[in-house]
């Protein structure tokens, strides 16, 4: 080694050993502390990368865990940031003996505000830190071994300065819905006294990489709707945890939970327990991560209180009304055509004749818009009788076909039933939505002048 980097080395408090070699780090404050265990120290000299498999790599990384409390899910942040700020400390050189107070208080080391201590091949390094030294701007801190006083940066001290809820990911939550193919939410609702009156299971299942609803004959999933679920499910923030393995209590009830979870298709199945508590806050569990329960400030349970018709995507007949090339209408055998010609700006002719962009445009622009009011009891399959069909051809190729029955009556008001090519389920559509789906050639034709 080159002296200059000898002499770096020889500063370095832990002598240059990286984070993956230490065994445990102990953390005391003046408040509760906490000590972090490797559960997978690196050898001495470790194999080189370009020789080791890709599992074998994988099974080096380090794995920190809280003694006491080896199921809690810690936060990778502030887990690297400690050990990061330990291993890299520089010490610089040590103020001289001969001007060191002789009384520690004036340090702050009488009753050091945090002492870190790192442990590795049975041996061990501690240092205390004590008040920042205003007029230098950096922390006065003691090496144990030597008693040596040193000025370092702060860096050691904010990454350690931390209580054991500190350490802990607030955010535990960690759905990547690109790994998952499957999730079943159950919804049980419960009386006044906590019994459950009734239990729903909506199943969303992947396949070739489009979401449908499994238990409503797989009919299309909102996609958008889904993601704002998980987005949910990940910003839940934890402001307390209980770790007493309590399921069920006075306040929150998790053995049976207001709403389930469950993912499956990624790495290993995931599933989140939710419960309203009587005090206004939210309780989730994480059964494959350890007992604990975590608390949530505020209710969030309307947020996952969802069903296949909250899920269900409504938007059946969306098309990119831009790149219409040609739209076909079919109304009880009466048919117009709306053919565009052109790129920049498109002109249109209806059967054949001159049209008005605009009006056409717009038109096809509502219809792409339209939603369904939902999907049709399956009974009613045979009662679909076809008085409306639409083809719409985009640019690449791309065709959407639509047909739209006759109109039915229900307490309510009235529906017609509709199907879309390609995609699973009868839905209702409204009277309204229906009429906005009838073309009126006078009012598409050219206009003179």
């Amino acid at each position: 080694m080159p002296r200059i980097e000898q002499e770096r080395t020889g500063k370095i408090f832990l002598g240059g050993l990286k984070p993956g070699r230490l065994a445990k780090v102990e953390v005391r404050r003046k408040g509760a502390g906490f000590v972090l265990v490797n559960g997978h120290v690196l050898p001495e000299m470790p194999v080189e990368p370009e020789n080791r498999s890709l599992e074998d790599t994988e099974k080096k990384e380090n794995q920190w865990t809280l003694e006491g409390n080896s199921q809690a899910i810690l936060d990778a942040g502030s887990v690297d940031g400690l050990l990061n700020a330990l291993t890299d400390l520089e010490l610089g050189d040590p103020i001289p003996k001969e001007d060191v107070e002789g009384d520690w208080g004036v340090y702050g080391l009488a009753e050091p505000e945090v002492i870190v201590t790192a442990s590795w091949d049975k041996k061990a390094a501690k240092i205390e830190l004590g008040k920042k030294s205003e007029y230098l701007g950096e922390r006065y801190a003691r090496v144990s071994d030597t008693g040596a006083l040193y000025l370092i940066p702060d860096t050691l001290y904010f990454a350690s300065n931390k209580g054991v809820d500190d350490i802990r990911d607030k955010t535990p939550i960690d759905v990547n819905m690109d790994e998952i193919d499957k999730l079943v939410l159950e919804v049980n609702k419960k009386d006044p006294a906590g019994a459950v009156e009734s239990n729903s299971q909506t199943i969303l299942a992947k396949t070739d990489g489009v979401w449908n609803i499994e238990s409503s004959n797989s009919a299309r999933c909102d996609e958008a709707a889904l993601s704002e679920l998980t987005r949910k499910l990940r910003s839940l923030e934890v402001a307390s945890f209980h770790d007493d393995g309590v399921l069920k209590s006075e306040n929150y009830d998790l053995e049976t939970p207001d709403v389930k979870l469950s993912f499956s298709g990624g790495k290993k199945p995931f599933v989140v327990g939710i419960s309203s508590a009587k005090d206004g806050n939210t309780f989730f569990n994480l059964p494959s991560a350890g007992k604990s329960v975590y608390e949530v400030s505020g209710s969030k349970i309307g947020d996952f209180l969802l069903g296949e018709s909250q899920l269900l995507d409504r938007r059946v007949f969306s098309f990119n009304s831009i790149d219409v090339e040609k739209a076909e209408f079919s109304l009880n055998g009466d048919s117009v055509v709306l053919q565009s010609s052109g790129d920049v700006e498109k002109s249109w002719q209806v059967d054949g004749k001159p049209g008005e962009p605009a009006i056409i445009g717009g038109f096809l622009d509502n219809i792409s818009k339209l939603q369904a009011e939902g999907l049709a009891d399956n009974g009613l399959q045979a009662e679909f009788k076809p008085i409306l069909t639409i083809k719409v051809n985009e640019v690449g190729g791309k065709v959407a076909e639509f047909e739209v029955g006759d109109s039915k009556s229900q307490s309510d008001g009235g529906f017609h039933l509709m199907k879309r090519a390609g995609w699973n389920g009868l839905y209702k559509i409204s009277e309204d939505t229906y009429s906005s789906l009838i073309p009126k050639k006078e009012a598409f034709a050219k206009i003179d002048g």
